[in-house]
Protein backbone atom coordinates (compact mmCIF):
# COMPACT_ATOMS: atom_id res chain seq x y z
CA UNK A 1 0.00 0.00 0.00
CA UNK A 2 1.12 3.42 -0.53
CA UNK A 3 0.69 6.56 0.90
CA UNK A 4 0.36 8.93 -2.16
CA UNK A 5 -1.12 12.09 -1.26
CA UNK A 6 -1.50 13.70 -4.81
CA UNK A 7 -2.45 17.02 -5.26
CA UNK A 8 -5.25 17.39 -7.74
CA UNK A 9 -6.41 21.12 -9.28
CA UNK A 10 -8.50 22.27 -11.71
CA UNK A 11 -8.61 26.33 -12.59
CA UNK A 12 -11.64 27.64 -14.90
CA UNK A 13 -11.98 30.99 -16.67
CA UNK A 14 -14.78 32.66 -18.26
CA UNK A 15 -14.88 36.06 -19.88
CA UNK A 16 -17.45 37.61 -22.30
CA UNK A 17 -19.36 40.01 -24.14
CA UNK A 18 -23.24 40.54 -24.46
CA UNK A 19 -25.77 42.63 -26.19
CA UNK A 20 -29.46 42.99 -25.88
CA UNK A 21 -31.60 45.27 -27.29
CA UNK A 22 -35.48 45.98 -27.71
CA UNK A 23 -37.51 46.99 -30.69
CA UNK A 24 -40.62 48.01 -29.64
CA UNK A 25 -43.48 48.18 -32.40
CA UNK A 26 -46.39 49.59 -30.59
CA UNK A 27 -49.31 47.84 -31.24
CA UNK A 28 -47.69 44.61 -32.91
CA UNK A 29 -45.55 44.09 -29.34
CA UNK A 30 -42.08 44.13 -28.17
CA UNK A 31 -39.18 42.00 -29.78
CA UNK A 32 -36.25 41.21 -27.59
CA UNK A 33 -32.70 40.55 -29.79
CA UNK A 34 -29.43 39.77 -28.98
CA UNK A 35 -25.67 38.19 -28.62
CA UNK A 36 -23.11 37.07 -26.76
CA UNK A 37 -19.79 35.75 -26.91
CA UNK A 38 -18.06 33.58 -24.55
CA UNK A 39 -14.37 32.33 -24.24
CA UNK A 40 -13.55 29.52 -21.89
CA UNK A 41 -9.92 28.17 -20.16
CA UNK A 42 -9.62 25.49 -18.03
CA UNK A 43 -6.47 23.71 -17.03
CA UNK A 44 -6.14 21.01 -14.60
CA UNK A 45 -3.44 19.09 -13.09
CA UNK A 46 -2.18 16.19 -10.71
CA UNK A 47 1.23 16.99 -8.44
CA UNK A 48 2.61 13.49 -7.45
CA UNK A 49 3.12 13.36 -3.92
CA UNK A 50 6.00 11.87 -2.45
CA UNK A 51 5.51 7.91 -2.39
CA UNK A 52 3.34 8.25 -5.41
CA UNK A 53 3.12 6.02 -8.99
CA UNK A 54 1.48 8.63 -10.53
CA UNK A 55 3.37 11.02 -13.01
CA UNK A 56 2.71 14.30 -12.89
CA UNK A 57 -0.14 15.62 -15.32
CA UNK A 58 -1.59 18.64 -16.94
CA UNK A 59 -3.99 19.56 -19.92
CA UNK A 60 -5.43 22.73 -20.75
CA UNK A 61 -8.26 23.04 -23.24
CA UNK A 62 -10.62 26.76 -24.17
CA UNK A 63 -13.15 27.47 -25.98
CA UNK A 64 -15.60 29.74 -28.16
CA UNK A 65 -19.17 30.23 -27.67
CA UNK A 66 -21.31 32.30 -29.89
CA UNK A 67 -24.81 32.82 -29.41
CA UNK A 68 -27.85 34.61 -30.25
CA UNK A 69 -31.25 35.27 -29.65
CA UNK A 70 -34.70 36.81 -30.10
CA UNK A 71 -38.01 36.99 -27.84
CA UNK A 72 -41.38 38.59 -29.16
CA UNK A 73 -44.11 39.62 -26.80
CA UNK A 74 -47.78 40.30 -27.63
CA UNK A 75 -50.51 41.25 -26.69
CA UNK A 76 -53.80 40.75 -28.02
CA UNK A 77 -57.79 42.27 -27.72
CA UNK A 78 -56.07 43.62 -24.36
CA UNK A 79 -56.30 40.24 -22.25
CA UNK A 80 -54.53 37.80 -24.11
CA UNK A 81 -50.07 37.76 -23.53
CA UNK A 82 -48.33 35.89 -26.09
CA UNK A 83 -44.44 35.28 -26.27
CA UNK A 84 -42.64 33.37 -28.48
CA UNK A 85 -38.80 33.12 -28.31
CA UNK A 86 -36.04 31.23 -30.13
CA UNK A 87 -32.01 30.94 -28.99
CA UNK A 88 -28.87 29.32 -31.02
CA UNK A 89 -25.85 28.42 -29.68
CA UNK A 90 -22.48 27.94 -31.49
CA UNK A 91 -20.28 26.46 -28.86
CA UNK A 92 -16.61 25.55 -30.12
CA UNK A 93 -16.19 21.48 -30.94
CA UNK A 94 -19.97 21.21 -30.52
CA UNK A 95 -22.86 20.91 -32.89
CA UNK A 96 -24.53 24.10 -32.94
CA UNK A 97 -28.24 23.77 -30.88
CA UNK A 98 -31.53 25.68 -30.99
CA UNK A 99 -33.86 26.25 -27.71
CA UNK A 100 -37.48 27.51 -28.48
CA UNK A 101 -40.20 28.77 -26.24
CA UNK A 102 -43.92 29.67 -26.25
CA UNK A 103 -46.13 31.11 -23.47
CA UNK A 104 -49.31 32.10 -23.54
CA UNK A 105 -51.62 34.17 -20.41
CA UNK A 106 -55.17 34.86 -20.62
CA UNK A 107 -56.15 37.55 -18.06
CA UNK A 108 -59.61 37.75 -16.29
CA UNK A 109 -59.21 41.23 -14.93
CA UNK A 110 -62.97 41.27 -13.29
CA UNK A 111 -61.98 38.28 -11.03
CA UNK A 112 -58.09 38.97 -10.64
CA UNK A 113 -57.44 35.38 -12.74
CA UNK A 114 -54.23 34.49 -14.89
CA UNK A 115 -54.39 31.14 -16.68
CA UNK A 116 -51.09 30.68 -18.66
CA UNK A 117 -48.93 27.92 -20.37
CA UNK A 118 -46.07 27.32 -21.48
CA UNK A 119 -43.99 25.16 -23.25
CA UNK A 120 -40.34 25.32 -24.18
CA UNK A 121 -36.90 23.53 -24.72
CA UNK A 122 -33.73 23.61 -22.90
CA UNK A 123 -29.65 22.66 -23.99
CA UNK A 124 -26.44 22.69 -22.31
CA UNK A 125 -23.19 21.80 -23.85
CA UNK A 126 -20.96 19.69 -21.98
CA UNK A 127 -18.48 21.97 -19.64
CA UNK A 128 -14.59 21.87 -20.43
CA UNK A 129 -14.02 19.42 -17.48
CA UNK A 130 -16.84 16.83 -18.40
CA UNK A 131 -14.92 16.86 -22.24
CA UNK A 132 -11.50 17.30 -20.94
CA UNK A 133 -10.78 16.11 -17.39
CA UNK A 134 -7.66 13.86 -16.91
CA UNK A 135 -9.56 12.84 -13.60
CA UNK A 136 -12.30 10.77 -15.48
CA UNK A 137 -11.52 6.56 -15.84
CA UNK A 138 -10.13 7.26 -19.90
CA UNK A 139 -7.76 9.77 -18.21
CA UNK A 140 -8.70 12.44 -20.60
CA UNK A 141 -13.02 12.82 -20.05
CA UNK A 142 -14.64 12.20 -23.06
CA UNK A 143 -14.86 14.97 -26.01
CA UNK A 144 -17.29 13.21 -28.03
CA UNK A 145 -20.02 14.26 -25.51
CA UNK A 146 -23.30 16.30 -27.11
CA UNK A 147 -25.30 18.99 -25.73
CA UNK A 148 -27.99 17.58 -22.73
CA UNK A 149 -31.63 18.06 -24.20
CA UNK A 150 -34.76 18.60 -22.46
CA UNK A 151 -38.12 19.77 -22.66
CA UNK A 152 -40.87 21.13 -20.50
CA UNK A 153 -44.34 22.67 -19.90
CA UNK A 154 -46.29 23.72 -17.52
CA UNK A 155 -49.82 25.12 -17.01
CA UNK A 156 -50.93 27.13 -14.24
CA UNK A 157 -53.90 29.47 -12.70
CA UNK A 158 -52.86 32.63 -10.55
CA UNK A 159 -55.62 34.11 -8.60
CA UNK A 160 -55.05 37.16 -6.88
CA UNK A 161 -56.41 37.47 -3.54
CA UNK A 162 -57.30 40.11 0.06
CA UNK A 163 -57.00 42.90 -3.17
CA UNK A 164 -54.32 41.55 -4.47
CA UNK A 165 -51.94 41.26 -1.83
CA UNK A 166 -51.64 37.32 -2.23
CA UNK A 167 -51.56 35.44 -4.82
Amino acid sequence: LTDERNTYAYRGERIGLEYQGDLKLGRLGLTTFGASLEQEVFTSKIRPGANSFAAPERFTAERLTQSAFALHQITLFERLDLSAGVRIDDVEGVKPFVTERLTAAYRLEETGTKLRASLGTGAKAPSLYQQFSIYAPTRNGDPALRPERSTGFDVGIDQRLLGGALT
